[in-house]
């Protein structure tokens, strides 16, 4: 499961840090997918009934090259559920937990202050 992570003002800051040192982008970008991966490691993280989804974590690192991305998520094919909710067989619902996107809202500020922070060494 892949969630798009965009930030506004960080695309221009994320592309200047990028063209003054491409190993220091990858170093803040990595950072913050670290934090994101450690931070899904516990509860409220990512929820917690047989463990699968929390091993299920994966990370790519980030790496600048023609284009520049890194990713972090989960590889259960049942997260989607988890995290937007699903109905049951009986006709109710289940509220989603959304614990990936809050794990994302988290990281932003953190990301940008690492790119403004790297910016003005």
């Amino acid at each position: 499961m892949k969630i798009g992570l965009g930030l506004k003002g960080t695309q221009a800051l994320s592309i200047a840090l990028l063209k003054k040192s491409s190993v220091a982008w990858e170093r803040v970008a990595n950072k913050s997918l670290v934090e994101m991966f450690n931070r899904g490691a516990h509860p409220p993280g990512t929820p917690v009934d047989s463990g699968e989804l929390r091993l299920g974590r994966k990370v790519k690192k980030a790496s600048a090259g023609k284009s520049f991305h890194g990713e972090f998520g989960y590889n259960k094919d049942y997260g989607p559920h988890v995290e937007y909710g699903h109905r049951t067989r009986g006709g109710g619902y289940v509220e989603g937990q959304y614990y990936l996107r809050n794990n994302v809202e988290a990281q932003k500020d953190m990301y940008r202050n690492d790119l403004l922070i790297e910016m003005r060494k």
